[in-house]
C-alpha cells in the first residue's frame, strides 16, 4: 500500500505517514447510497449501523499529535470491525 511504503521511506526523516480507513459513516459522500445498497452496508457492519462522524474524527487529531510520535506507516481502520475476518 502506498501509505506503508511512504511511511517506511519517510520515518527516518521524522515524517509520519498514516492512513485512516473509515467504514460506512454518516457523511455526505455516503448519503447518495440508499435502498438495498444502504441496507447491505449496515448489515455487514457488526454494530448494525453507520458510524457517526464524531466516532471517526478523534482518530485524526491523535495521529497528528505528539502522543502518536511512534505511530508510522499504519493503516488505521475505524470501521466498526467491518473489515475484520
Amino acid at each position: 500500500m502506498p501509505s506503508k511504503n511512504a511511511g517506511a521511506t519517510y520515518v527516518p526523516h521524522n515524517i509520519r505517514v498514516n492512513c485512516l480507513l473509515p467504514g460506512y459513516t454518516d457523511a455526505p459522500m455516503w448519503r447518495g447510497i440508499a435502498g438495498y445498497e444502504a441496507w447491505m452496508l449496515v448489515r455487514f457492519t457488526p454494530p448494525g449501523r453507520r458510524a457517526e462522524p464524531h466516532e471517526v474524527a478523534p482518530t485524526l487529531p491523535f495521529l497528528a499529535s505528539d502522543e502518536a510520535g511512534f505511530v508510522a506507516a499504519g493503516n488505521h481502520m475505524v470501521d466498526g470491525r467491518m473489515a475484520a475476518p
